[in-house]
């Protein structure tokens, strides 16, 4: 190991260093724009499904509806 470190200078370390941390910066901003279009797509299918609810004119559909809206509910309350 020491062997190692007599061979590469200081500045070939410290670059390897500099070089790691900006590729672990890029990975983080990487992650930080999914999770910010996770939510824009979100929003973007409730008001899809919002657009949808307002054009049901049959009450089945309506009932349909609120059962499994409630199922849906119920589902996510056991998760908690």
């Amino acid at each position: 190991m020491d062997a190692d470190l007599q061979l590469e200078s200081d500045q070939e370390i410290s670059l390897r260093i500099l070089e790691d941390a900006q590729e672990s910066a890029q990975w983080n901003r990487r992650k930080e724009v999914s999770a910010e279009r996770y939510w824009h797509f979100l929003v973007l299918g409730a008001g899809f499904c919002g657009v949808g609810i307002l054009l049901l004119k049959e009450r089945v559909q309506l009932v349909w509806l609120m059962i499994n809206l409630i199922a849906v509910a119920l589902s996510f309350s056991w998760l908690l």
